[in-house]
């Protein structure tokens, strides 16, 4: 887990032991590097440990050049980041890991959604949202969540885009699923997070106009440039509203419990039942990993039930699935649920 750390004062002391708790509850074996960015105020001396090594900067380089350095130097199958001023509740951690392990090659927490603890200022919402409509228009209409200061990434993926990594300001997350995406690495997922703005901010006009410059500078490097067309947007958005049912989808496996009460909040959860197919579609034909209570196959079949309550598994599953086995899906049946099985039986 790498921690980027500029100038935080005690909330670094304060927010390591609360990240540590959740990684050990997780029950993910870890090291947290942080990375010091040339500050002079003391927060990151003392924090050494067991699982706690710290970087230092000699000069400020910025949030990207932060990250690089412990990309570089972290070694874990999966990677993630998380702002070091614990703005970001390091609860959803756990979560975003393992759906890593359930298929996914990225997954970026997801501060604009039902589900997130946020507590923003107008203000702050007016700039993500600007913000995000630039990397829309600019790099790529299919990302539906940026800026978050936190993220889990596939290790194998890290170590193939950081030579590409050339941004050393907050721009270095639009960069990073970029060029994920020109690599191959296209399965990114959302997860909701906790964030409380504490009221300071480094975003500064000049910051933001340089992450404009940033945005075009990150365009023209790309190999493949996707087309700037506004008519695109409405189409992008629900490719976005797409992965993050199939994301929640999984989460509701990992969490285990009815399929029919899964399933119904599925529905809810849509705004168009054809989202509902599509995130079907774009689960078929992964590999049948593990998601916690249930497959990749039986996620899908979530997601079929949701499309028709009338479509019921013919027997619930007898056991855990192990990480890394294949599961056959379970049969499915029309018919009420209450003929072929209890609800209770499903959890």
């Amino acid at each position: 887990m790498v921690v980027p750390n500029f100038q935080s004062g005690d909330r670094l002391r304060e927010f390591l032991p609360h990240l540590e708790d959740e990684l050990a509850k997780a029950r993910l074996r870890y090291e947290i590097i942080v990375v010091d960015d040339a500050s002079t105020d003391g927060s990151a001396d003392g924090v050494e440990g067991e699982h706690v090594l710290v970087v230092r900067h000699p000069r400020n380089t910025g949030k990207g050049g932060a990250l690089r350095t412990g990309f570089g130097a972290a070694s874990g199958r999966l990677v993630g980041f998380i702002d070091g001023d614990g703005q970001y509740g390091p609860d959803a951690l756990g979560a975003m890991s393992h759906l890593c392990d359930a298929g996914w090659d990225l997954v970026v927490g997801q501060r604009f959604d039902p589900d997130a603890r946020v507590r923003y200022s107008a203000s702050r919402t007016m700039r993500s949202r600007v913000m995000l409509g630039l990397v829309h228009l600019l790099v790529d209409p299919t990302l539906s969540e940026t800026q978050a200061g936190i993220k889990v990434i596939r290790g194998d993926l890290v170590k193939q885009v950081l030579p590409h990594l050339r941004c050393n300001g907050f721009a270095i997350d639009v960069e990073l699923m970029a060029w994920a995406k020109q690599l191959g690495y296209r399965r990114h997922a959302v997860h909701p997070v906790a964030f409380q703005h504490d009221g300071r901010s480094t975003v500064t006009l000049r910051r933001g106009i340089g992450a404009l410059v940033s945005l075009i500078e990150i365009r023209r490097r790309l190999p493949t440039k996707p087309r700037i067309h506004l008519r695109r947007m409405p189409e992008s958005r629900r490719e976005c509203r797409v992965i993050e049912l199939a994301a929640h989808a999984q989460r509701l496996a990992a969490l285990g419990g009815s399929r029919e009460t899964a399933a119904a909040e599925l529905r809810a959860r849509a705004t168009d039942p054809r989202d509902l197919e599509a995130a079907r579609r774009l689960l078929r034909g992964r590999p049948a990993r593990s998601a916690g209570v249930w497959s990749i196959n039986d996620v899908e079949q979530l997601l079929a039930i949701a499309l028709d309550p009338d479509l019921v598994p013919l027997h619930p599953p007898t056991d855990r699935h192990e990480p890394g086995a294949c599961h056959a899906p379970l049969p499915l049946a029309h018919g009420p649920a209450d003929v072929v099985t209890s609800a209770a039986t499903l959890g």
